[in-house]
């Protein structure tokens, strides 16, 4: 029998709205580090009190649950409060301070969940909606093609033999036009894995009624079933109702977790919904396309402008325990953003290195060089995932706190030549997430909204820089802008060439103006070429770590193709930066 998981209507948990609530605690916990963080009332006002991390010894296993008790132990040594009693966390808070009115737990706390798409079928058009819906739950997904067209039918034993490489948890089967001998050839093949210790528990059928019953008599005393017909519900409702199903078995999983360890009172809010709930608060309140860039326990994007907001997860890449996984990646293209030359094997041991040793700190410039440039090509992949193409109208990038590990120039670059946002009002603010604020608040808007934008109106993200980008294209080393910077009525005057990027430092108070006049065939956002432009604080002008960047390299960003002109172009980035390379 198939569930029909549209007919039961959208399973959404139930909002706790706690009234009176002065202290809420949120655990964000992962495979490599678990973070507690302690928000109280300082005045009335809801205000970040402090953030303490944990990282595993190197001989410990399973880190994201034990690392739990120790995060909170880390927050109480910082604070002086108790959060423990007899093994249970104290609640309400304390007259003296100690305990919480709230305990959230947020991050991928288990493995996200591994999932298998395999479209059925010539046509990829529901499979495109799948994999973006898939891909905002917490979740692997991996993928694959069933057609008879041109002689690529697969046969059953290739998709019992793929499915015993993947692995996953839940099955997706989605219908693309697939006829009924494809679908009789893919189900013989999950049947051959169905009673398999590791074979999957769930499977999502997303196609006509006639397909799913072929499913449910093939398979379906093996695997539980979920269907929904795509001719028979709107595209959105199919999504919806798929990604709840997704998030459900997941929060289930962590809550199993939990209990065993009687940590059951942790409400739990998995890491992509609470970016999700914190970037959309941060889009309304400043009015700004903003984009998130979270690349720990996966690389996370969301990214909100207008009415619409977009979120792609790929739980396999990132810095840690994923960089593996980029190995994929043409070692050419990482080497193209370095200053000097590298063998291109050894990129790929440095990535095969760091997931060995994925709490290894960046030890050396030639670490953060290699990478920086790794998390360039990982951000212009993850961008083509949720339809972000170079050049994009983004006035507002923040970075998780990984970012922070690297240099300032450096993270600046990073994100700059990742995402190459082109601002229509001609400035972008790059600002990091030093302590993984977004992922904490938005864990706590779930249950109380209003205590959550309370926190995030008051402790703002920390600005890396603020960017004029400069568009257009002309000879290397020609004039492209003159401007005059005026820090408390004090000018400086400085000029920008094509082809570089001008930094200038920012006082952390007082007022500041900016004045450029573009060459001809250069503008600034929807300015028009060669017009002046005039930038203060009411147009988001402020105190920043790095300063503020004239970027005057073009749209999109050029590169050479001779090694050594694109061993100097990146080498004198960096010298532009105060970053010499050694």
């Amino acid at each position: 029998m198939v569930r029909d998981v549209t007919g039961e209507g959208v399973r959404v948990a139930a909002r706790q709205r706690p009234h009176g609530v002065h202290a809420a605690v949120v655990v964000h916990a992962g495979r490599t580090r678990c973070r507690a963080t302690l928000f109280d009332r300082v005045e009335q006002a809801p205000r970040l009190v402090a953030s303490t991390l944990a990282i595993p010894e190197p001989s410990s296993g399973s880190f994201e649950l034990e690392g739990i008790a120790a995060a909170l132990e880390e927050l109480a040594e910082a604070t002086g409060r108790t959060f423990e009693d007899g093994g249970k966390l104290l609640s309400p808070r304390q007259p003296l301070g100690d305990g919480a009115d709230l305990y959230l737990l947020t991050g991928l706390p288990r493995p996200p969940l591994r999932v298998a798409l395999i479209s059925i079928g010539s046509d990829r058009s529901l499979s495109h909606v799948l994999t973006a819906a898939l891909r905002s739950t917490p979740a692997r997904l991996t993928q694959l093609g069933v057609t008879a067209q041109a002689g690529g039918s697969l046969s059953a034993a290739a998709v019992e033999q793929w499915l015993r490489e993947v692995s996953p948890r839940v099955l997706v089967l989605a219908h693309e036009g697939g006829t009924a001998d494809e679908w009789a050839t893919v189900l013989d093949g999950v049947r051959g894995v169905a009673e398999d210790a590791d074979g999957p528990e769930l499977g999502l059928i997303v196609g006509p009624e006639t397909h799913q019953e072929q499913a449910a008599e093939a398979i379906g005393e093996q695997i539980e079933l979920v269907g929904v017909d795509p001719l028979a519900h709107e595209v959105a409702s199919v999504t919806l109702a798929l990604t709840t199903e997704l998030r459900d078995r997941y929060r289930d999983t962590v809550r199993q977790s939990l209990l065993a360890r009687q940590l059951g009172s942790l409400h739990f809010v998995d890491l992509v919904e609470a970016i999700g709930s914190s970037v959309a608060f941060t889009h309304r309140r400043t009015g700004q396309s903003t984009l998130f860039v979270h690349i720990d326990e996966g690389t996370l994007l969301v990214w909100a402008r207008g009415e619409q907001a977009v979120t792609s997860f790929s739980a396999e890449r990132d810095l840690g325990p994923g960089a593996a996984e980029l190995t994929r990646l043409a070692p050419e293209r990482i080497a193209r953003w370095l200053p000097k030359q590298c063998p291109l094997e050894s990129l790929t041991e440095w990535l095969l290195n760091r997931s060995l040793r994925p709490l290894a700190a960046l030890e050396t410039a030639d670490d953060a060089l290699i990478a920086s440039a790794v998390l360039r090509e990982v951000l212009l992949d993850a961008a083509k995932d949720i339809g972000l193409q170079p050049p994009a109208d983004i006035q507002l990038i923040i970075a998780n706190s990984r970012f922070s590990e690297l240099p300032p120039a450096l993270a600046a670059l990073s994100l700059l030549d990742g995402l190459q946002p082109l601002p229509s009002e001609g400035l972008v603010t790059l600002a990091l997430d030093d302590v993984d604020l977004l992922a904490a608040a938005g864990a706590l808007a779930t249950v109380h909204a209003g205590y959550a934008s309370a926190v995030l109106e008051q402790d703002a993200l920390i600005p890396l820089a603020h960017c004029v980008v400069v568009s257009g294209a002309g000879p290397e080393g020609a004039l492209a802008v003159r401007g005059d910077l005026r820090i408390n009525g004090v000018g400086q005057r400085f000029s920008v060439p094509y082809g570089s990027v001008h930094l200038l430092r920012l006082p952390e108070s007082g007022s500041i103006e900016l004045s450029l006049e573009l060459e001809p065939g250069f503008r600034v956002g929807a300015g028009e070429p060669g017009a002046r432009v005039e930038l203060d604080q009411e147009s988001g002008l402020s105190w920043a770590r790095l300063g503020l960047l004239i970027d005057a390299r073009g749209r999109p960003l050029p590169l050479p193709e001779a090694t050594e002109l694109r061993l100097a172009r990146a080498a004198s980035w960096l010298a532009d930066l105060g970053w010499q390379v050694r």
